[in-house]
């Protein structure tokens, strides 16, 4: 399963596929790959448990994690320490900017 609803452009009234989209897909489709939100192998046995229903969001989650805001840190102009904790490769390279 390919949810490629994300690559699309507007074109007037149109939707069209970029060739980057179109890549991706082939790409995907060709070397069998699973991407997160984006493409996963679907054995027959779960579409079967599905009532073979092919609708896309039973099977591939595409939705974006929702951006979680400190309030209070936003408040006291402080940085979460998720997102500090995020830049731990920086942290490593140069440990005295943290």
């Amino acid at each position: 399963m390919i949810d490629a609803s994300g690559g699309f452009m507007k074109d007037g009234p149109n939707n069209r596929l970029r060739a980057q989209g179109i890549h991706k897909i082939v790409d995907c489709f060709t070397r069998r790959l699973e991407v997160p939100r984006y493409a996963r192998l679907v054995g027959i046995e779960e579409i079967e448990r599905n009532d073979f229903n092919l609708n896309l969001p039973r099977y591939i989650d595409s939705q974006q994690p929702e951006d979680l805001q400190d309030i209070a840190g936003h408040l006291q102009g402080d940085i979460r320490a998720a997102d500090v904790d995020a830049l731990a490769p920086c942290w490593a390279a140069c440990p005295q900017l943290r």
